[in-house]
C-alpha cells in the first residue's frame, strides 16, 4: 500500500513540474482591440470576403500588429463573419451606435495591416 501511495505521490509531483514549465514557455495572451461605443463611418468592401469597417473613434488596447486605431476588419468567408458585416451594415445605414472588440490578430486590407473583429454590439 506504501508503494502505491508513494507512486502516486511522485506522478503527482512531476505532473505539477511539468505544468510549472509547459507555463514558464507559453506563449503570452494576444491583446485584444476594444472600439468604444460609437458610430460607423463608413465600409469598405476590399473584396468577397475582407470589408474595412471606419469607426468615429480610436480603439483602445489597439494589439501590435494594427496599424490603425480608428478602422478594423471583417473576415466574411465564415458564417460568422457574414453575420458581423451585415449587422455592422444595418447599424450604418440607421446611424445606430456599435462598439467592438477585436480578435487580436490582424488580417490586410486598404493596404494595412488592421486587427479583425471578433464580435460586436449595436445601440
Amino acid at each position: 500500500m506504501k508503494n502505491i501511495v508513494k507512486k502516486n505521490s511522485i506522478k503527482m509531483a512531476l505532473a505539477g513540474a511539468a505544468l510549472v514549465v509547459a507555463g514558464a514557455f507559453s506563449l503570452p495572451a494576444l491583446a485584444a482591440g476594444n472600439m468604444p461605443t460609437t458610430t460607423v463611418n463608413g465600409l469598405n468592401v476590399i473584396n468577397s470576403s475582407t470589408i474595412v469597417v471606419s469607426f468615429g473613434a480610436s480603439m483602445t488596447n489597439k494589439p501590435a500588429c494594427a496599424q490603425d486605431f480608428e478602422r478594423m476588419i471583417v473576415v466574411a468567408n465564415t458564417d460568422g463573419g457574414k453575420a458581423l458585416f451585415n449587422a455592422i451594415m444595418a447599424a450604418w445605414l440607421s446611424n445606430k451606435h456599435i462598439n467592438a472588440t477585436g480578435t487580436g490578430t490582424c488580417a490586410s486590407g486598404a493596404g494595412l495591416q488592421l486587427e479583425t473583429i471578433a464580435n460586436i454590439n449595436v445601440f
